[in-house]
């Protein structure tokens, strides 16, 4: 008895990624698998129970994989946090804060924001440190906003003695503190010096599942069917599995094991993440991964940069003493040791690097593993933001997978200080994604959500990878206008190559014979429309796994075949 398809998807235009056969117009599904595209095929797999889908048309294409996503951090702050929006004014910014204490008993915890320099500026204004304005909102709520990148916050006098960072500043690169006129602590502090306040912002599992439930849903609404979690701790992991073990978890969901990083004062052995590892791994969830940080970022003037920032104030030297490796959070040494580690045990190692010091760091460090042992694992540089001409060829010959970011670089909020401190030259030279395609380099995407950006909507990442404008135009001119590509280029970045990096190459990414029916209905042809309108691009319906896990077709193309 021949086995029939369980689904027939029918009169559609569907892009494969499949070289091999880049368009089909059918497709047959059984047990979460695609059987056939092939027209002849299909039409030979139909049996009386199979559902038979009418797509009338309409474009369908894998789903997408993002591939640097903080996804239950982003979900959390959705949830239970005080988030104003990246466009908030100061204004709108204190409204939300006291709205927030107004429902919030004494003594609890608030967090929230975002806020930029441009807030700061107001605050002096009135004459106020950002401490004394956060007093002035309640000096009964510990509180403390994060940046707009998330790697700064501002913090209030009770969260200021809770945490102890005065007690402990001595243990911290003293920039990182900033002190008013007096030497006293202005609320101000970067990376390091905000993991003492981090370690009170904690959830218990009911809402870290709450959390996890949310963000399935919304990356499902967004076409995603497969993610990077860039940097997990051991409640992120053992929430990942639960989902998985609940059957909630229909998405593919590999995990970056955060060895060490300015959200914790620990740092894990490589016998500790190999036992995490081991403990936390399920159907979908794959922990086989390590994040490290190598440096900051360049609005708190902590990225590696070779040149020195505009002007130069880092670390408090003058621009003759400028040192970039003083920037750099591993020392080259101890950083090719530690891959050299990681890549004898299996971990693919994901490196957070915005100045083109820190991604020439990262590469020498996976040289120097290369060198110890070829094990041919793509280990990362996340961002990949600034990036030294000698380097571009290092990416390719290193096996190297260059992760960027594209809803951070494109034109932000943050533009305008980018190009205050780098130099307007410098920081057109922010995401050289075409040059690293042209030199032969597998490049994937991260929305880095909720760092930098509003939401995980991959659309406008993808819409900004091409024109290299905002493409809802809300801030105006390009950022690398030459480094855009074309559309075929961002879907594969979209696609089969974040599958690379997932290590499942092999079963997702394309839609072939063979390979999980993971894939998305939508809206619109994305090659036939103006490359900025991609922006407002609606999934219709998302499947994972052959499953329909979102849908606004419920009616309107499927119909069952007797």
């Amino acid at each position: 008895m021949p086995k029939f398809a369980e689904q027939i998807y029918l009169n559609g235009r569907i892009n494969t990624q499949n070289p091999d056969a880049p368009w089909a117009e059918s497709m047959a599904v059984r047990n979460g698998k695609i059987l056939s595209l092939n027209k002849e095929e299909v039409s030979q797999l139909t049996g009386s129970s199979t559902e038979v889908i009418d797509l009338q048309g309409k474009f369908l294409m894998p789903g997408l994989i993002d591939c640097h996503v903080h996804g239950l951090w982003g979900a959390r702050q959705e949830a239970y946090e005080c988030f104003v929006g990246y466009e908030a004014t100061l204004e709108q910014l204190l409204a939300g804060v006291k709205a927030k204490v107004e429902s919030t008993g004494a003594t609890i915890w608030i967090s929230g924001g975002p806020w930029n320099t441009g807030h700061i500026a107001a605050i002096q204004e009135l004459g106020e440190t950002p401490r004394e304005w956060l007093d002035s909102i309640s000096d009964q709520h510990p509180i403390c906003l994060y940046d707009t990148t998330k790697h700064s916050m501002l913090a209030n006098s009770m969260a200021l003695d809770l945490s102890e960072v005065e007690t402990f500043s001595h243990l911290y690169n003293q920039s990182f503190i900033e002190r008013d006129a007096k030497g006293k602590l202005n609320g101000i502090v970067h990376e390091d010096a905000t993991g003492p306040f981090r370690q009170f912002l904690s959830y218990d599992m009911s809402q870290m599942l709450a959390a996890g439930k949310h963000l399935v849903t919304t990356l499902h609404r967004y076409g995603i069917t497969a993610m990077k979690e860039p940097m997990a701790f051991r409640q992120d992991l053992e929430t990942y599995q639960k989902l998985d073990h609940s059957k909630i978890l229909k998405l593919h969901v590999f995990s970056h094991i955060a060895r060490s990083s300015p959200l914790s004062t620990v740092s894990l052995s490589v016998a500790e993440m190999t036992l995490m590892r081991d403990q936390y791994r399920s159907k979908n969830h794959y922990p086989d991964g390590c994040k490290l940080f190598l440096d900051g970022v360049a609005p708190s003037r902590t990225a590696a940069f070779f040149d020195p920032y505009v002007p130069c104030c880092c670390v408090g030297e003058a621009v003759d003493q400028y040192d970039a490796e003083k920037l750099l959070r591993i020392s080259p040494k101890d950083l090719a040791n530690q891959l050299v580690e990681l890549d004898e045990a299996g971990f693919t190692v994901k490196m957070h690097a915005v100045g083109d010091c820190a991604v020439n760091a990262g590469l020498t460090s996976i040289s120097v593993a290369r060198s110890t042992k070829n094990s041919g694992i793509k280990h990362e540089i996340a961002h990949t933001a600034f990036v030294s001409d000698e380097d571009f060829p290092r990416f390719k010959q290193l096996g190297v997978v260059a992760e960027v970011s594209p809803k951070i670089w494109f034109p932000t909020a943050i533009t305008a200080v980018q190009r205050e401190i780098l130099g307007l030259e410098r920081a057109n030279r922010c995401h050289p994604i075409r040059t690293l395609l042209e030199h032969g380099t597998l490049v994937t995407y991260g929305s880095d959500w909720p760092a930098a950006v509003p939401d995980a909507d991959p659309w406008i990442g993808m819409a900004g990878m091409i024109t290299r404008e905002h493409p809802k135009g809300l801030y105006p001119g390009h950022v690398g206008y030459d480094q855009g590509i074309n559309l075929d280029q961002a879907i594969a970045i979209f696609t089969c190559n974040g599958a690379t990096a997932m290590r499942m190459e092999d079963r997702i990414g394309q839609l072939k014979s063979g390979f999980q029916a993971d894939f998305i209905v939508l809206n619109h042809h994305l090659d036939k429309i103006p490359p900025n309108t991609i922006a407002d691009t609606k999934v219709l319906a998302t499947y994972f796994a052959g499953e329909c896990v979102y849908s606004l077709l419920e009616t309107e193309i499927a119909e069952t075949v007797n």
